[in-house]
């Protein structure tokens, strides 16, 4: 289990610090590398995002307050009720919705955030298995000005708030890592 404390209290998933940029709708595309942790079922095994459009401050806020006072279980049904701001899709697996997408900084350096709530797969359930706690998928991806750079990747994860700052555990040893991340057009 590996903890990743976020530096300013809510900023880092559900900033509403900084202006959005970028222009939706954007798409990416990178491969995942496991870097000390579970291996990934292929050499490159790609990772396609798509953000149709940016989740607005007056959400973000909203969702930070369930996340401080209800805690994680709230702030799934809370994400279930938005309408989907995007996709990620794995390899060949079918598109998951994204709930929430952030894009933060400027032009010549922005960092984009997906998270959404996590399906529950039925083997999980039956055996009850750790995993069901860690509720979340999160994504974040630095860029540059062409749009190009790399990211983490996270599966499955828990997020709180400790110590007024947003905390986020991720279930295994290390995230995945995204490289060569590129814009792709979309048709």
């Amino acid at each position: 289990m590996r903890k990743s404390a976020v530096l300013v209290c809510c900023v880092v998933i559900f900033s509403s610090a900084f202006a959005v940029a970028g222009d939706p709708p954007e798409r990416f595309r990178g491969w995942i590398a496991s870097v000390g942790g579970p291996r990934v079922p292929t050499d490159r095994t790609w990772v396609r995002l798509h953000a149709d459009t940016y989740t607005d401050d007056e959400t973000v806020v909203r969702l930070a307050n369930v996340l401080a006072d209800k805690g994680q279980d709230a702030l799934v049904e809370a994400m279930k009720e938005l309408e989907p701001a995007g996709w990620i899709a794995i390899g060949s697996n079918t598109r998951l919705d994204v709930r929430v997408i952030r894009s933060l900084g400027t032009g010549d350096a922005r960092v984009i955030r997906f998270i959404t709530d996590r399906p529950i797969q039925f083997a999980e359930m039956w055996n009850a298995t750790r995993s069901r706690n860690y509720k979340f998928g999160f994504v974040e991806l630095t860029l540059d000005a062409d749009g190009e750079g790399e990211g983490t990747i996270i599966p499955a994860a828990e997020i709180a708030i400790e110590d007024g700052r947003v905390v986020i555990t991720s279930l295994g040893i290390q995230p995945f890592r995204i490289l060569q991340v590129r814009p792709e057009k979309i048709k």
